[in-house]
């Protein structure tokens, strides 16, 4: 865990509530904001669907099944500081990576950049740059 005391969650609608209904790719969405950060950064889809994204989706499926220890710790913290540790380790041949979109570093990146600002209250008008510093307090 980084130095935080509470995990940060990227997605605005945070964890989803458990259903016995859900399928088995859905459920890790439900519990911890690693393997939601990870889906959110990955698959947009998440943003209009919501959990439902997640059905039988394959990048679903590799999260639960190839997640890193390292990377459930880091996927935890500001996005933008677990983007520059994801551009170290992945090097286009990891496993967890092999049914995502081909455009999947930039999309995470565009996203990251996206909650990261929203955390920490950033809000950019033209070239004007606004912070909320009580929102991060």
């Amino acid at each position: 865990m980084t130095e935080q005391t509470k995990p940060l969650l990227y997605n605005t609608k945070i964890l989803y509530p458990f259903s016995s209904k859900l399928a088995e790719e859905q459920r890790f969405l439900c519990f911890t904001a690693s393997f939601s950060n990870l889906f959110w950064l990955v698959e947009p889809r998440i943003d209009s669907e919501g959990i439902e994204a997640a059905r039988a989706n394959p990048i679903a499926f590799s999260i639960r099944e190839n997640i890193s220890k390292p990377t459930i710790e880091k996927v935890v913290g500001l996005p933008l500081s677990f983007m520059k540790y994801w551009n170290e380790v992945d090097q286009g041949d990891l496993l967890i990576t092999t049914f995502w979109p081909d455009n999947y570093k930039a999309l995470m990146m565009e996203r990251a950049r996206e909650a990261q600002h929203r955390i920490l209250g950033v809000h950019c008008d033209g070239n004007v740059i606004d912070v909320n510093f009580r929102r991060r307090a």
